[in-house]
């Protein structure tokens, strides 16, 4: 999971500490991913972000000492731990999606090849990267997105728009919580 964001279109806090529905914001993405089997779970967190251990307990964290450079640098931190701890395929998603059932990130998970979650034709995350997929991510270069590293076979999964809502600015926030 990424977490590691600056949240500098929030405002002055942390979107991730953000109360939706009586609990943060990144605790809806943690409670979604819950009942799911997973062998190791990681959260890319930045220095600033360091009190977010509490909201993902039970996850590795995985420290970005550069957020500034992009969400590729926190993708490719996360692999590379996952992939040295032996993982041959992940699910990557963003902290701040707590639209997103859990049915959904256990479809992903089922996949036999690299998926990208597909919303309106556009290929997101949250996103299952298999084998050698997995291995290119581990070697993202700035700017790069996961989405355009994918070398082999991918498949998508489609996910209703309303759903797939990322939590950028305060306003954002507000619409969600209104249901």
């Amino acid at each position: 999971m990424l977490a590691a964001g600056m949240s500098q279109r929030f405002g002055n806090s942390n979107k991730l500490f953000a109360q939706l529905n009586g609990k943060p914001l990144a605790k809806h993405v943690v409670d979604a991913l819950a009942p799911l089997n997973a062998s190791q779970r990681y959260v890319v967190i930045s220095d600033e972000n360091e009190k977010l251990s509490d909201l993902f307990s039970g996850y590795i964290s995985v420290l970005n000492p550069d957020p500034e450079s992009g969400q590729w640098s926190s993708i490719r931190l996360g692999v590379q731990r996952a992939l040295k701890d032996g993982a041959e395929r992940a699910v990557v998603c963003l902290s701040d999606m707590p639209r997103i059932p859990t049915s959904h990130y256990a479809q992903l998970g089922s996949c036999k090849i690299s998926t990208m979650t597909l919303v309106d034709d556009v290929r997101q995350p949250p996103a299952l990267f298999v084998g050698d997929d997995l291995k290119a991510l581990a070697k993202l270069k700035s700017g790069e997105q996961g989405k355009a590293v994918l070398v082999g076979r991918t498949g998508t999964l489609k996910l209703a728009a309303n759903l797939a809502i990322d939590v950028d600015v305060q306003e954002d926030l507000v619409k969600l919580s209104r249901g």
